[in-house]
């Protein structure tokens, strides 16, 4: 019981310490929407405003996943994703949370 209390009361201070530096990332980086956006235009290299797979695979290390995840987010299957394919909140219906790019 003692052991568990302990574990609890770490896991207590290490949020209170990690959460102001948290919390001054997410402010940093606007909201979620807007870091999401970001990700893309990098990702975008040649700025026609879409990502190819390429572009898409250039940053993953894990192909066999992040090509699943391309071809989940491509809703209309013309190879490439645009921003609110990359970004489904930023679209109509999309729910927060979702459209992380990495």
């Amino acid at each position: 019981m003692e052991r568990l209390r302990l574990l609890i009361l770490s896991g207590l201070l290490a949020a209170a310490l990690f959460a102001p530096a948290w919390a001054a990332d997410q402010e940093e980086d606007g909201p979620p929407m807007l870091g999401c956006q970001k990700r893309f235009e990098a990702l975008d290299t040649n700025k026609d405003g879409k990502l190819s797979m390429e572009e898409f695979l250039a940053r993953r290390r894990q192909h066999g996943k992040a090509e699943e995840s391309f071809k989940g987010r491509d809703r209309d299957g013309d190879g490439s994703l645009s921003a609110e394919e990359f970004c489904p909140q930023k679209g109509a219906g999309g729910r927060p949370g979702q459209g992380k790019g990495f």
